[in-house]
């Protein structure tokens, strides 16, 4: 009996020995595989840290480029310059031709690659948003009256106002504005120097569009934008120079003009009418001295005192001090422009321009 009660005491602690060996083992696996879990999440979790890290870092990348390198960002459109060493005639493709005299005003004129996107503004004077609305302008204008309109910003130094009009009327003839329209190349640019010693601003018509916009129109639009201008309201004075465009397409051609058919240069007519009248109105009054003349109805014209003074006798003589007449002026500057002109680029191409104003 004894035997038996051993064996039975026996086998019950050997099964509660293997019961916890069982768990132990289950407590290990179970510490293994927490163990593992929290390793792969560790690695996890660097793995996504490292990855925000290069984002942040591509991100100040790329602040830092557009304050080092100046770069422009994306929702305003760059202009993008050609070298015009790389193309033939110096990138010119209008009937200019290329002189020792004019190519180093080729060379220094930028060649922008596309000659439709109407806003050059070097100077970043007008928003995004500006622009845009003011392609859709031009384009409607360009559409309606073929008449090209460019509007050019720059920061150009300069001590003579001729510079400017050599600049901007370069920039014009040595690109490829206005070769849909005309000989040549009808179009009105306006052009704004945003040198700070000196800010200056002008208007220059081409080609046809000078019977439209002759240097006084150009002048008087100058000074009707002049206000916006030099406040920097620069997309009010666009919209205001639009109007007066389209206020002079519609007023139509200025009599008395004409365009010079070898260099597009524009020209005073002196009207038929107006020289019949005035060689007419001559030979009129001629005739009629003649006939009173010959009836003694007018006085004939002496040219010395012979006959009237042959027998007098002069005595005495004395000087009287009667009056004295003070004559003075003043010259103003106002907005210390000039009047408009009608001149030739270094292209030997005409074109108008408005004077000029500062400020």
């Amino acid at each position: 009996m004894k035997k038996y009660l051993l064996l039975i005491i026996s086998l019950f602690i050997f099964t509660s020995n293997v019961s916890a060996l069982d768990n132990d083992k289950n407590t290990t696996e179970t510490k293994i595989e927490e163990k593992e879990t929290i390793t792969l999440d560790k690695e996890e979790t660097k793995e996504t840290n490292k990855e925000e890290k290069k984002i942040d870092k591509k991100k100040n990348n790329d602040k830092e480029n557009v304050i080092t390198t100046g770069e422009i960002p994306e929702e305003k459109k760059e202009i993008e310059l050609l070298n015009r060493a790389d193309f033939d005639n110096l990138g010119v493709n209008k009937k200019w031709n290329i002189t020792s005299k004019n190519e180093s005003n080729v060379r220094k004129t930028p060649y922008v690659k596309n000659s439709k996107e109407y806003i050059y503004d070097f100077s970043d004077i007008y928003t995004p948003e500006e622009e845009e609305k003011m392609r859709k302008e031009i384009e409607e204008f360009r559409n309606k009256y073929n008449i090209e309109v460019i509007i050019l910003t720059y920061n150009l130094p300069y001590s003579n106002d001729s510079a400017n009009e050599t600049f901007a009327t370069d920039f014009y003839d040595y690109n490829d504005f206005g070769l849909d329209f005309g000989s040549f190349y009808d179009g009105v640019l306006f052009f704004r120097n945003t040198y700070n010693r000196d800010p200056y601003f002008d208007m220059y018509s081409f080609g046809e569009a000078q019977l439209y916009y002759t240097p006084d129109r150009l002048s008087s639009t100058l000074d009707y934008i002049y206000n916006d201008v030099h406040n920097a309201r620069y997309y009010q004075a666009f919209e205001l120079m639009m109007n007066r465009l389209n206020t002079y397409h519609k007023e139509g051609k200025v009599n008395g003009y004409t365009i010079n058919e070898k260099n597009g240069g524009l020209e005073k007519v002196f009207s038929p009418n107006v020289f019949l009248i005035v060689v007419g109105s001559i030979i009129i009054t001629a005739l009629y001295i003649s006939h009173n003349v010959k009836k003694n109805q007018m006085i004939r014209l002496r040219f010395d005192a012979k006959p009237y003074v042959e027998n007098m006798n002069v005595t005495d003589k004395t000087d009287t001090f009667l009056t004295t007449y003070t004559t003075h002026w003043t010259e103003s500057s106002s907005s210390g422009g000039g009047g408009g002109h009608s001149s030739f680029g270094s292209s030997g191409g005409g074109h108008s321009s408005g004077g000029g104003r500062h400020g």
